[in-house]
């Protein structure tokens, strides 16, 4: 999940400090997240899949992760 997340800031344009303030968290957060210390809450997720412009796949990943800890299985899939 954290290289998802930064990868999508990264792309976004944004420093950690730039994302943190957008998103209304501490730019410790954001860090966290990134380096896979601690997973967002649905509120601070949501709000960085809007701040980063997700797309809805990338939304459905990140949530699924959050919620899950792990990547959908492909069986679950098809």
């Amino acid at each position: 999940m954290g290289a998802i997340l930064q990868a999508l800031r990264e792309h976004a344009g944004l420093s950690r400090a730039e994302a943190a303030e957008k998103i209304g968290v501490k730019r410790q957060a954001v860090y966290q997240w990134e380096w896979g210390h601690k997973v967002p809450g649905p509120e601070s997720l949501t709000r960085a899949c809007e701040v980063y412009n997700a797309s809805v796949g990338e939304r459905m990943r990140l949530a699924h992760l959050a919620a899950f800890g792990s990547e959908p299985s492909e069986a679950a899939a098809s």
